[in-house]
């Protein structure tokens, strides 16, 4: 058992822990009560969060647990899989078959291969509809993806094990075995948050970022300010007739182009956090770059996205986003205050 002096050292000294992923099985309540108490004694900047463990043993013991943590032990695996589902809950829990996890009272009287379609379908329908993290993305998500088979997914993540996190898409195309026809069918659902070019972190398709960038220039706005709700309003009011006239586009494609505008917005904060009507941000200087930090009252979790717009001096230390009856507007301090 970690001793408190020894946990502090742990945690301040080596990884600086700011984020604690508990599972809910045995005793789970009781090491909540136990970090709790030690978070309060010691004033550390430690969250922590309790995480379902359903089907963590089973995925330990299993073969692709011991070719991801040849050293681990099998209670070692458990706790990186919990963890992991606080960080990336789809990517985690595909790898762990369906008989393994709760997803209903009756899922053991119908039959197990049925099942298993079904949740395969609705996994793969969630990776093209919310795209995934190719810097991040395990061979078993990968798979997942349009166009992808087990050996280029492990393909991957051999090149960015040997050559460092994917810098654009274009870098892509040198994964051994992706020919022309696959990065065609899967690019638009392998997303590079923080990537050189902001459309790399969108489901727009590189065939379509001439159309995107042009988009953008009728409505008088540029590739920084993706999923801010500036670019919304101004979207909100377009005519979209004359915009795929003016940009020779389907609406199929103008309408793909303005829902990945929204991508930074939809998937890092609504549906994925329980949300107030009064939204705190703050704005941060990361060498040089602007990042974005939302927390709300009565919350444990903070959420910061970096973005490649260089951080002005001048720019305010913090807003609030107000939601009135669906419609979201942006406030200075002191004009929330007024309210």
């Amino acid at each position: 058992m970690i001793k408190k002096k020894e946990f502090i050292k742990f945690d301040q000294k080596i990884i600086k822990l700011k984020l604690l992923s508990i599972g809910n099985g045995t005793a789970s309540r009781e090491s909540e009560a136990f970090i709790s108490q030690l978070i309060k004694d010691n004033n550390l900047d430690v969250d922590y969060a309790i995480i379902s463990e359903a089907g963590a043993s089973v995925y330990s013991a299993s073969k692709l647990a011991k070719e991801e943590f040849p050293d681990y032990q099998v209670e070692e695996r458990s706790a990186v899989s919990i963890a992991r589902r606080l960080q990336d809950p789809l990517a985690e829990l595909v790898k762990i078959e369906p008989k393994a996890i709760s997803v209903g009272q009756y899922q053991h009287d119908i039959a197990q291969k049925q099942l298993e379609e079904q949740l395969d379908f609705v996994v793969e329908k969630a990776v093209n509809n919310v795209g995934v993290d190719i810097n991040t993305a395990s061979v078993s998500l990968l798979q997942y993806v349009a166009g992808l088979n087990s050996g280029v997914a492990k393909n991957i993540i051999k090149y960015r094990d040997e050559n460092g996190k994917f810098t654009n898409r274009k870098e892509i195309m040198n994964v051994s075995k992706l020919g022309a026809k696959t990065y065609q069918q899967a690019i638009g659902f392998l997303r590079i948050p923080g990537a050189n070019d902001p459309f790399d972190a969108t489901a727009i398709h590189p065939e379509n970022y001439q159309q995107a960038k042009k988009l953008l220039k009728l409505i008088d706005a540029d590739a920084s300010l993706l999923g801010t709700n500036e670019i919304a309003d101004k979207l909100s009011n377009i005519n979209k007739e004359e915009v795929m006239n003016e940009l020779n586009i389907d609406n199929y494609t103008l309408d793909d182009i303005i829902d990945s505008f929204w991508y930074v917005i939809d998937n890092y904060l609504k549906h994925v956090y329980p949300l107030n009507s009064v939204l705190k941000f703050e704005l941060i200087n990361r060498k040089g770059k602007t990042t974005l930090r939302f927390s709300q009252k009565d919350f444990p979790l903070e959420v910061a996205v970096d973005f490649l717009i260089p951080f002005d001096p001048y720019y305010p230390r913090q807003v609030r986003i107000v939601d009135n009856k669906g419609r979201e507007t942006i406030m200075l301090i002191d004009e929330y205050q007024l309210l």
